[in-house]
């Protein structure tokens, strides 16, 4: 029987009451957000501009005047104000605090409404261990994994989340695998792993190069995907006409930077997205619709995957496989790698803003030389 007091007025009004309570809180973080990105641009042109203008001041356009030293002392000021407002943004939490409330108001209520028995934790994923225990991705540094999602749809269990993978040593935003990775039911006999890559995939295993790889009949496939199995009748056995073709199509969408593992009871795969989802658009903004169908959107990858791979088939409904864990797990091996990682990019920082006051330093000894000769 339809439920008939959730189309009356009252739980109408109190419906779009809720959403505007939603609007009003994400937006007024928003723009906190936004503000203290064009303070920190402010002061950043302020530092830049501070510093610059000593080489200006001390050339032939200014001569020795009461100017030229006024004009020299406002360059100094404004110099040391944009490097502390800089460092002082730089460490604040603010832009944080307004993905956390956009996940939890926002991408929450959605996956509830996409999903059956959604679970979602977007301050977690899957840990270090698990990535590994994938034999997808080469796991060579620290993990980290996020927007954690166990849920069901048409009768297929699923876990998603993004995930991120980072070689110690390395620059910031250089990253060995960043994307999603995900973990449905398989409900076919796998007697031997068989592990597919798209050329585009840059990271291929260690496991999967250790296979022998597989040609497949299929010229189009071949040409686009590389494909790693001990036994060459479990691939074609696996990778049917039907899979085959859902893989090139979905290879498509994604320009070949796809990976796949099949094994018994399970797919795994990761999309090089190079970007996270479920992220919010500060510089946008908050319109509920529209940021709702952006999350929609997002979510229609999982369901895209499970359509196109045949995964939620009648056929199968009676052999899945859906025995997993449904909290996120965190080991104290990527609490080490992790806090390392951390106390690496720490390092960068203080090491930045030693620099930065290294140069003022310079600055302020060339002050008190040249202020002499201006006087």
């Amino acid at each position: 029987m339809e439920n008939t007091d959730f189309y009356s007025k009252s739980a109408i009004l109190q419906r779009q009451q809720k959403t505007n309570e939603t609007i009003e809180q994400l937006e007024k973080k928003r723009k906190s957000v936004r503000l203290l990105k064009i303070l920190n641009g402010l002061f950043i042109f302020m530092g830049v501009g501070g510093l610059l203008s000593f080489k200006l001041i001390d050339s032939e356009m200014f001569a020795a005047t009461t100017f030229s030293a006024g004009l020299m002392l406002v360059s100094f000021i404004s110099m040391i104000v944009g490097v502390i407002g800089t460092i002082v943004i730089s460490f604040g939490k603010k832009e944080e605090e307004y993905r956390t409330l956009y996940k939890t108001l926002l991408v929450k209520a959605v996956i509830s409404e996409f999903f059956e028995k959604p679970i979602y934790e977007p301050e977690y994923g899957f840990s270090g261990q698990e990535i590994e225990e994938m034999y997808l991705l080469e796991r060579v540094g620290v993990c980290f994994s996020e927007d954690y999602i166990h849920a069901t749809y048409q009768n297929v269990t699923f876990v998603q989340a993004d995930v991120r993978v980072e070689e110690f040593g390395t620059n910031r935003n250089s990253y060995i695998f960043q994307g999603r990775v995900f973990d449905f039911d398989f409900p076919k006999e796998v007697k031997t792993d068989v592990l597919v890559y798209g050329k585009a995939f840059s990271g291929i295993s260690s496991y999967a190069k250790a296979k022998p790889e597989i040609t497949m009949e299929s010229a189009d496939f071949i040409k686009r995907f590389r494909v790693f199995c001990n036994e060459a009748e479990t691939a074609f056995y696996v990778l049917t006409p039907q899979i085959i073709n859902a893989i090139l199509y979905l290879g498509s969408i994604y320009q070949n930077r796809l990976a796949f593992r099949f094994t018994q009871g399970r797919v795994y795969v990761a999309i090089a997205t190079k970007q996270d989802a479920f992220e919010p658009e500060v510089d946008k903004r908050t319109d509920y619709f529209s940021q709702c169908q952006r999350i929609r959107n997002e979510l229609q990858v999982i369901v895209q995957f499970i359509t196109e791979l045949g995964l939620n088939h009648e056929t199968f409904k009676d052999s899945r496989y859906s025995v997993r864990r449904q909290l996120p797990l965190k080991s104290p091996m990527d609490d080490v790698l992790i806090n390392m990682y951390r106390e690496k990019m720490l390092n960068d920082n203080i090491n930045f803003i030693g620099a930065i006051l290294i140069t003022c330093a310079v600055a302020i000894l060339l002050l008190s030389i040249i202020m002499p000769y201006i006087q």
